[in-house]
């Protein structure tokens, strides 16, 4: 066996018995009888098998339905980027909610050249576990990849740009995580509720991959390098002499639109890309639809997610949560066909894959407290306003003294925050912030900085848009300690 292959059995091995232990079976042979065991392994031997595979690892084609027992995917058993407590810690979420999203990893940085004269300045971003997410599970997208395939292909445009357009939450980022999962090609993803956003943030991420990807340890980085679009250029053309027969150099770019403008000339590019680009370079960029994205660029080609591929994806994602026992009891109690209720589905989201994430996740976990199909919330923004005024509703004191403060700080804040940081600036008790991010967990992202601390942020940009469109954001700043926060990043 491979040496890779065999590490990763081992590693897997390991974590099995954690995964044991943590689900409270003491002894291999208690596993072995559960019926989590017999239903997804096997039906004879067991304790044998059990035995040799937390010894001597796991065998990959058993990789997949170990993982399935503890409602986990199969990379978080062999990825040796993960340490036991983030394998703990998606163990326990797990546990208690089947499809939780799960928490990320603090962003690694890596430098390709560790002791050269770029050591200091490069920066890859590790975007790993964020892409893992958005891909599990995907569905579709057959037309865009065609798309992509017969731009890359085509003979009149030797370099370019192709911007795929589409609405918050009809998957963009998750095409794109897929795409790069598939060619492992560079990227980068803007992400605003984690404080991606800045052009340095993306000039260094890039130029860091060029550099470790074509080896060009010897060059220098000008101590403005990350400050406009210069070296990056440059880079490109170096690294597009080095290109043999038909060599590619792909670039992927997610959401344009959450870059941060304001950091810039409104004459310069978004993220200061090159206006034109040598010959066998491409970037393939995400954007919202009708936003000022400042792309001006030589040749640039559109493409629009379509709408009935969309549709067809959205049915079965809707289809592949049919199964859950919690999704049948709610299609049995509104009395609606398979049929129906995929119809319902379709309607209600506006073929919007987070609307979708948002409602399944709470039908699978119960929560669903809908009892007429025709009342459920119609759009993304609708949903969002509907669980507003819920939350409101049950406890109007409550709500207003400790609910709003920490979604208000949580929509403010332009970087991920720990529980102890929203209960010094909102003025409240920690248990009470905690209370909140156990309520709010769905949308949010946790990010666990180190064994006993976790970061929290609003996990999709339409939700902090729409709080900002509900709530007085200012104002809100205005009477509690937040700018305080502000005044500390700036420095001051």
């Amino acid at each position: 066996m491979p040496k890779k292959k065999f590490d990763r059995s081992i590693r897997a091995g390991k974590r099995l018995q954690i995964a044991r232990y943590l689900y409270g079976f003491d002894s291999r042979d208690e596993l072995n009888e559960s019926d989590l065991w017999k239903e997804n392994i096997v039906r004879h031997k067991a304790s044998t098998l059990i035995k040799d595979w937390e010894t001597n690892g796991i065998p990959e084609p058993k990789l997949c339905k170990v993982a399935n027992c503890f409602n986990l995917e199969t990379y978080l058993f062999t990825d040796d980027k993960i340490d036991d407590h983030y394998f703990r810690r998606v163990l326990e979420i797990r546990k208690n909610d089947s499809y939780a999203r799960l928490p990320e990893y603090p962003y690694q940085r890596q430098n390709p050249d560790e002791t050269g004269p770029m050591a200091s300045k490069q920066k890859i971003i590790d975007f790993q576990n964020y892409m893992n997410t958005k891909t599990n599970p995907f569905f579709g997208r057959k037309k865009a990849f065609q798309k992509i395939k017969k731009f890359l292909k085509s003979n009149s445009k030797k370099s370019g740009y192709l911007l795929i357009e589409g609405e918050p939450g009809t998957g963009k980022s998750s095409f794109l995580s897929k795409l790069v999962l598939k060619h492992d090609y560079i990227h980068h993803f803007n992400r605003s509720t984690v404080g991606i956003t800045k052009p340095e943030q993306f000039i260094r991420n890039i130029c860091a991959q060029l550099i470790g990807n074509y080896k060009l340890t010897d060059i220098i980085w000008p101590d403005t390098g990350d400050q406009d679009g210069l070296f990056l250029e440059q880079l490109l053309f170096n690294c597009s002499e080095l290109l043999k027969n038909d060599e590619k150099i792909i670039i992927t770019i997610d959401a344009l639109d959450e870059v941060n403008h304001n950091i810039t000339s409104t004459h310069n590019n978004v993220l200061f890309l090159p206006e034109s680009l040598p010959d066998n370079v491409y970037f393939i960029v995400t954007s919202r639809q009708k936003w000022e994205h400042r792309l001006r660029v030589s040749q640039v080609n559109t493409y629009k997610f379509d709408e009935s591929e969309t549709r067809e994806d959205i049915e079965s994602f809707i289809k592949f949560h049919l199964d859950n026992f919690e999704v049948f009891k709610q299609i049995r109690s509104w009395k609606l066909s398979q049929k129906d209720f995929i119809t319902l589905m379709i309607e209600k989201s506006e073929c919007n894959f987070m609307y979708l994430y948002y409602v399944l996740h709470a039908i699978t976990n119960g929560d669903f407290n809908h009892k007429n199909p025709n009342k459920i919330p119609l759009g993304l923004k609708q949903y969002y306003r509907d669980h507003w005024e819920e939350m409101r509703s049950k406890s109007k004191e409550k709500f207003e003294k400790v609910y709003e403060p920490v979604i208000c700080m949580l929509a403010a804040v332009p970087e991920a925050v720990t529980v102890k940081q929203i209960a010094n600036y909102t003025e409240l008790r920690e248990f009470e912030v905690k209370q909140v991010i156990k309520k709010l967990y769905t949308y949010l992202t946790e990010i666990m900085e180190d064994e006993s601390t976790s970061k929290y942020r609003l996990y999709h940009k339409s939700f902090q848009d729409y709080l900002k469109s509900e709530v007085d954001i200012e104002f809100f700043k205005s009477k509690t300690k937040i700018n305080d926060f502000y005044d500390r990043l700036a420095g001051i």
